[in-house]
């Protein structure tokens, strides 16, 4: 176990929002956070949320609850009009360049998400790099370039009643 260990959390809110929208679920990210990083002496835990701006006012409050559970959050509009077209902006871009910015600064990743476009990421850090995911929302490129032993699934948590869900 490394001295200072130190972990950082970067949440794709996107990802997972699909299935909580899909099955009517509330995350608890407090207890997420806890649950995540409890072996850990210093976790830091970022979630990346893409909306279009107009619906900005209306995730003023959820923005405030992440801040409350001890959450930063990095906000990008994914919908801009370019030349009088729908552009959507990706959020998965933003995380991929901070993480690449920050990574040397923590002794472990988890990202929060299964979006295929990590693998580019993941395979030069290896062991550094856990994934927790829904196994709905989970790619196999994921799989196969993490290996099954450095994935936790959502579902098994909730399962196996570690409880990161709002009633």
């Amino acid at each position: 176990m490394l001295e200072s260990n130190k972990l950082v959390i970067f949440l794709d809110h996107a990802n997972i929002w699909h299935i909580l929208q899909k099955y009517n679920l509330r995350i608890d990210y407090k207890r997420l956070k806890e649950l995540i990083g409890k072996n850990y002496n210093f976790v830091d835990a970022i979630a990346y949320l893409g909306f279009p701006e107009w619906q900005a006012a209306k995730k003023i409050r959820f923005l405030k609850s992440l801040t409350r559970a001890g959450w930063y959050f990095v906000f990008k509009s994914v919908i801009t009009i370019l030349n009088g077209v729908l552009v959507q902006n990706s959020v998965v871009q933003v995380m991929l360049t901070h993480i690449t910015e920050i990574v040397d600064t923590y002794d472990k990743l988890v990202i929060v998400s299964g979006n295929a476009r990590f693998v580019q990421l993941i395979k030069p850090l290896q062991k550094k790099v856990e994934i927790w995911s829904f196994k709905e929302c989970i790619s196999k490129e994921i799989i196969r370039s993490v290996g099954s032993e450095r994935i936790k699934y959502l579902d098994y948590l909730i399962l196996n009643g570690n409880s990161i869900i709002k009633l």
